[in-house]
């Protein structure tokens, strides 16, 4: 299972940051699907600064790769906060919550990441 996540990390990141549908600062940006099969969803998150995500919720526990990081607002379903600086080149495990939340960038980078959710 390592190698297999590993593997699609690599052949994401290989595939580089491709032209993106991207709309006026302050809209709401899907994830573009890379692979979704009974194992993992892996999708790929591509947000201007000013752009943010629909909310979305990890049933499941994923894991956050920054491809290109920036500055962002968590936002969770009750109105909860957080402010993080995602790093270029971290990586981790984030264990589920079932917390409904979205996230927008409020840096002044674009940012790219990973999310894949382990089925």
């Amino acid at each position: 299972m390592e190698r297999y996540v590993l593997g699609l990390i690599l052949g994401c990141l290989l595939m580089g940051s491709r032209g993106s549908m991207q709309l006026a600062n302050g809209q709401v940006i899907p994830p573009q699907v890379l692979v979704s099969n009974q194992k993992v969803e892996m999708v790929r998150w591509i947000l201007q600064p000013g752009e943010k995500t629909p909310e979305h919720t990890h049933r499941l526990d994923h894991i956050w790769v920054v491809v290109h990081g920036s500055r962002l607002k968590f936002v969770t379903s009750n109105g909860a906060i957080r402010i993080a600086e995602e790093k270029t080149g971290l990586a981790e495990l984030v264990r589920a919550d079932g917390v409904t939340h979205s996230f927008e960038n409020v840096g002044t980078d674009k940012l790219e990441a990973i999310s894949i959710d382990l089925k």
